[in-house]
């Protein structure tokens, strides 16, 4: 019942009572409209709602995009269906299509637009069919149709591989690649002293009139490591702490991009277990995306200490990351974590095969900084992020220290 309808029935009662009591015959022929309007009003929208709805919207969206949700309405009832109201459950926004008066059979299309505002996999409707009779007295609710999911992934940033590796190769270059193989066939570039002529790409140097040399990548083999912090403890407390986690999944996922868009293997994992590729080598993108869309924050668990940044999950999950690779790679090993996870510079100075960058989110203010690491051994580089729309140029700065570093 709605707002008027409440009313009515109120003035119902009360004028009824009030004419009985008074022996006033108009103020009980007004109770006996008003009662009459209601039911008038159970009456349209009594019996079966006869619609089905089908939502269909985008499978997957980028946090921040447009979603087009979309309602087809079918009227299977042998009479007219008068107009009503779609309401869609979701996670985002409210949404609330309106459906015109449908003659028997007759079909329509509806459709509106949201912003998917949070990462997340949202189950969209099942829709709820509002029905309202003509003095909006009375109205009906009916769940129709099925839900359908909209998966919103993490944003992601344009960056580039940095140009940085524990070995350079014999043409000076460094890049975070791993030791070059003989499985997959990465580029060609000029001969330098000391390159095996077997890898001499003839064609091509009768082209350009310089010897051109084939290099090759081991797939198996992965040329950045990325460690995902989703501890709770590691990330401030209230809405700032969820905003830095938030950040944290988008940087994790723009490093992952970076690689995997420039065919350089590239591994994940979570200290939540989370671990990307699975079983091979090589593994889709739009997996790890979807993964890391349903990606939640690991609350304590009973019995830790307050205030505790439980220093195991982290070196359990880098020594898990490093299974298989520690002793085959030069592999850039890249933290992302809170600004509560004090023991973080200690647990990623234990990669030793390779350099390492520390990402710390919901820092006070956006700094990059290069520092030397234990023993005269590789650079440990760390990002401050107050936003992960830092970035980008954050990460350039710091490809600029490393490179003035290998100069």
């Amino acid at each position: 019942m709605t707002s008027a309808g409440i009313w009515v029935a109120a003035l119902s009662v009360v004028l009824g009572a009030a004419g009985s009591a008074l022996r006033y015959p108009g103020l009980v022929g007004l109770a006996a409209g008003f009662g009459m309007a209601l039911v008038v009003a159970v009456l349209a929208v009594a019996g079966r709602d006869g619609l089905a709805v089908t939502l269909h919207s985008h499978a997957s969206v980028t946090r921040d995009d447009l979603v087009t949700v979309t309602a087809t309405a079918q009227n299977r009832r042998r009479r007219v269906r008068p107009g009503g109201r779609l309401d869609v459950p979701n996670g985002l926004a409210p949404i609330v299509l309106p459906v015109q008066r449908l003659r028997p059979g007759r079909m329509v299309t509806v459709s509106t637009r949201i912003v998917a505002t949070r990462r997340g996999v949202w189950g969209l409707g099942p829709a709820v069919s509002v029905r309202r009779d003509p003095l909006g007295l009375l109205a009906r609710t009916r769940l129709v149709g099925e839900q359908t999911t909209l998966v919103v992934r993490p944003r992601r940033y344009e960056i580039e591989p940095l140009a940085w590796s524990h070995h350079q190769r014999s043409d000076g270059s460094a890049r975070s690649l791993p030791r070059p193989g003989l499985a997959e066939f990465e580029t060609l570039r000029e001969y330098v002293p000391g390159d095996d002529t077997r890898r001499v790409h003839w064609p091509s140097s009768a082209r350009t009139g310089t010897l051109q040399v084939r290099t090759f990548v081991d797939p198996t083999t992965a040329a950045a490591l990325v460690l995902l912090d989703t501890r709770r403890l590691a990330y401030t407390e209230g809405a700032a702490g969820d905003a830095a986690f938030e950040d944290a999944v988008e940087v994790a996922a723009s490093v992952a991009h970076a690689y995997a868009g420039h065919r350089l293997p590239v591994r994940l994992r979570t200290t939540g277990g989370l671990a990307w590729p699975v079983g091979g080598s090589t593994g889709r993108e739009e997996d790890l995306l979807d993964q890391l869309a349903a990606l939640c924050v690991q609350e304590p668990r009973p019995g830790d200490a307050a205030g505790s940044s439980d220093p195991t999950g982290l070196a359990d999950a880098l020594r898990a990351l490093r299974r298989g690779d520690a002793q085959k790679t030069s592999a850039l090993l890249v933290v992302v974590t809170g600004v509560r996870a004090y023991e973080a510079p200690m647990v990623a100075g234990g990669h030793r095969t390779g350099p390492v960058i520390l990402i710390r989110t919901g820092a006070a203010r956006p700094d990059a900084r290069l520092e030397p690491g234990d023993g005269g051994g590789d650079p440990v580089a760390t990002i401050s992020l107050d936003r992960a729309a830092d970035l980008p140029d954050l990460w350039r700065r710091l490809d600029e220290l490393t490179s003035g570093r290998m100069r």
